[in-house]
């Protein structure tokens, strides 16, 4: 498994750290100068740039001729199936690290709380790990040579889940379950909820990509 997920880092390296110091830049220029408005903006542009070279690691395999190299090899298609999936939650890690550190900073410096980055980075999460959870079965399904069109259907899709996602939780946590807005506790569990959603979701995504590339001939 190891193996996989150096493979996978090697394959996009060089554009993983392309978008980590754009998402960065970004990032700053707009908590520097922009409006507070636009802070959810880019809570989700941030986790979205340092994911796509993760998304990218199919094509690539595919172009280099690894996809088929990799079956000769002591593991099973579950694994390279698992692999993929981990290292797109292991480059999404990456992002929340980067928007933490950088609205913990930014917080500090303009002494507002820290609970607006955990209800902001909460819904951005579940829509990364939604757009993942399209792309991977889709990319086995279709090929690595129409990536571009599957990320844009799944980035289309994810966004309009997200955002009926947003209303039902709404719902549900502060009208039908009564939480208030007001309170840390409940905010905490509006928050996780997006990101649990964001997990199952995720989880039933590798099933059926694992039923897809089971069946897939190279």
């Amino acid at each position: 498994m190891n193996a996989l997920l150096l493979t996978s880092y090697y394959l996009v390296y060089r554009s993983l750290f392309m978008y980590v110091g754009i998402s960065i830049f970004v990032a700053a220029l707009v908590l520097g100068f922009g409006q507070e408005s636009m802070h959810p903006f880019v809570v989700l542009l941030t986790l979205l740039l340092v994911s796509i070279p993760a998304m990218e690691v199919i094509k690539h395999e595919s172009k280099s001729g690894y996809d088929k190299f990799v079956l000769t090899m002591p593991v099973n298609r579950a694994h390279i199936v698992f692999g993929h999936y981990l290292f797109y939650l292991a480059v999404l890690a990456i992002g929340i690290v980067i928007t933490t550190v950088t609205f913990f900073v930014y917080f500090i410096v303009v002494e507002e709380s820290y609970m607006q980055l955990l209800v902001q980075i909460a819904p951005s999460i579940m829509l990364v790990l939604l757009i993942g959870a399209l792309i991977f079965p889709l990319l086995y399904l279709l090929g690595p040579e129409k990536s571009d069109g599957v990320l844009i259907v799944a980035a289309g899709a994810a966004i309009l889940v997200s955002f009926l996602m947003e209303r039902v939780v709404s719902n549900l946590v502060f009208e039908r379950l009564a939480f208030n807005e007001a309170e840390t506790s409940s905010m905490v569990v509006y928050s996780l909820t997006f990101v649990l959603i964001g997990l199952i979701l995720y989880i039933l995504s590798f099933l059926i990509a694992l039923s897809v590339y089971k069946r897939k001939e190279f």
